[in-house]
């Protein structure tokens, strides 16, 4: 058995902190260490009907926490302004857990509501996929380092349990490619991985030498932030040590011209001779 309340009034605006756009997160539910640092992120649940059909698990790639009360009225994103409670959880990045309570006691009852919510994601956070082939790029704004082994098993942040090994490494700032080892061959897997974004930045005064501020990531949960990210410039590689290449300034010396030499030709007079 499930219900649903019986009135459906115009919904109220959600209960937030905006500040020019920034939404301040609480309650933040998830398993992972997850950066302070994330974006918010609306996740489609839908209905869940059925007899007692117990929770909804939602594949959301990139998704890395969620408030715990997203789903409830005055804070879900779809229009409905039904009485149901609803307890949300992130058991794994990627992976979105909703069930139906009573009181704050979790039941196995089901929804009728095409439900939506409001979730976050880490920018450290690089939604691979899979891939039909060996190697994929991966665009991931803001992005400056991986581990080698990041998506290997017990390290990748997707929950699958496959062998499959990898080499994940930088093109360049915001590029990451990951390639298959143990096989020749693409992967099925929802590859998931955890990386690192650069400093923040509202110029390129406040980068390392070497270093731009690029203006990516624009909307943040938790704090008011930066405009962007310090990243090393457009097709160029850090070096092992981490720094970008800083570039060569070219002194040209102008040599004077060599001294003018005159050459001075003095004409004797004829001689005139007498008889």
């Amino acid at each position: 058995m499930f219900a649903c309340g019986a009135r459906k009034n115009t919904p109220k605006n959600p209960k937030r902190n905006d500040l020019n756009g920034l939404i301040e997160a609480s309650s933040l539910q998830s398993n992972q260490n997850v950066p302070a640092l994330s974006y918010d992120v609306d996740v489609h649940v839908g209905s869940h009907d059925g007899h007692e059909p117990g929770p909804k698990t939602i594949n959301a790639p990139s998704v890395t926490a969620c408030d715990e009360d997203a789903g409830n009225r005055n804070k879900r994103t779809n229009p409905d302004n039904y009485d149901d409670t609803f307890q949300i959880s992130v058991p794994e990045i990627g992976k979105v857990k909703v069930q139906r309570t009573l009181n704050g006691t979790p039941t196995n009852w089901g929804w009728g509501m095409n439900l939506g919510i409001r979730c976050r994601t880490s920018p450290d956070y690089v939604h691979v996929g899979p891939s039909s082939h060996g190697s994929k790029v991966i665009n991931a704004p803001g992005v400056v380092s991986c581990d080698a082994d990041a998506a290997n098993l017990g390290k990748r942040a997707s929950d699958t349990h496959a062998n499959d090994t990898f080499d994940v490494q930088m093109v360049q700032d915001g590029l990451v490619k990951v390639t298959r080892t143990d096989v020749t061959g693409g992967w099925g897997m929802d590859l998931g991985i955890m990386c690192k974004t650069g400093q923040k930045c509202n110029s390129t005064g406040d980068c390392s030498a070497g270093e731009e501020c690029r203006d990516t990531w624009k909307r943040y949960n938790g704090e008011i932030v930066a405009a962007g990210f310090c990243a090393c410039p457009q097709n160029t590689v850090r070096d092992s040590s981490g720094k970008c290449p800083i570039p060569t300034t070219t002194t040209t010396t102008t040599s004077p011209p060599p001294p003018t030499t005159t050459t001075t030709t003095t004409t004797a007079p004829p001689t005139t001779t007498t008889t």
